[in-house]
């Protein structure tokens, strides 16, 4: 597959965690979740939102989810990072570096637990990792 010319259909079947990223001041968690989604074919609202919603809740993020993610500790931004990798139910998910590894246990749990409700089967399905 041409990537060049095939950019929607790679953005729809790619998902990533990187180990570090850069966040817009004074956009939140939900936002920045948000975006990608969109980006991925997620136009519908409450589609997005019961997504978004979920994952928040599986990284624990949710009771930050309105703040500002630039002012967040590096772990924050993992859990973050760890919520978009499975946006639009990618076939693929590359992890660039090291938030899964031993050295983040819980977060490899999270991780490896994290699941995208989807509009295309009735329950969620698990991360293959």
């Amino acid at each position: 597959m041409d990537v060049l010319k095939n950019k929607d259909t790679i953005r729809r079947i790619l998902g990533y965690l990187l180990q570090e990223f850069g966040v817009y001041p004074k956009i939140s968690a939900i936002d920045m979740l948000n975006h990608p989604e969109v980006m991925k074919g997620i136009t519908a609202t409450g589609e997005r939102k019961d997504i978004v919603d979920t994952l928040l809740k599986q990284t624990n993020l949710w009771d930050v989810r309105k703040k500002a993610l630039s002012g967040s500790s590096g772990g924050m931004k993992q859990r973050f990072g760890i919520a978009q990798a499975p946006l639009g139910n990618p076939r693929i998910i590359i992890i660039v570096d090291e938030p899964t590894a031993g050295s983040i246990l819980p977060g490899v749990t999270t991780f490896s637990t994290c699941s995208v409700p989807s509009a295309a089967t009735p329950s969620s399905s698990s991360l293959p990792i």
